[in-house]
């Protein structure tokens, strides 16, 4: 019996030990502080972790828009050198684009189906 008792005061020890580790750490006006600090920066500050990830989500949207409007500019002006050129380059855009006619023509304009498998 005396070796039991040894193993369940050993047993109490460890618990004892370990309850003071978490004493410790809870005592430890730092790391309580510092704890805080974290979980307040991350989220309930006005600059939160959160609301930052959502500017910069925003951000590299408006990077991507501005791409493609810079690539749009650039075909618009193209189209617009085109059309300036010459008379005949007009009429194919206008009858291309906006299917406009001579007064003595017919247009049929056919369009392919989009839900073909």
């Amino acid at each position: 019996m005396n070796m039991r008792q040894e193993e369940l005061e050993d047993e109490s020890l460890e618990e004892i030990r370990s309850s003071r580790i978490w004493l410790r750490f809870i005592r430890n006006k730092y790391l309580i502080v510092t704890a805080f600090f974290i979980v307040w920066m991350a989220f309930f500050d006005n600059n939160n972790w959160i609301y930052l990830e959502r500017l910069t989500a925003e951000a590299n949207q408006k990077k991507a828009d501005r791409a493609w409007y810079i690539r749009e500019i650039e075909q618009v002006k193209k189209e617009y050198q085109e059309i300036t050129s010459s008379i005949h380059a007009m009429e194919k855009y206008g009858r291309e684009k906006y299917f406009m006619k001579r007064p003595d023509e017919d247009v049929y304009v056919f369009f392919e189906d989009e839900a073909k498998p």
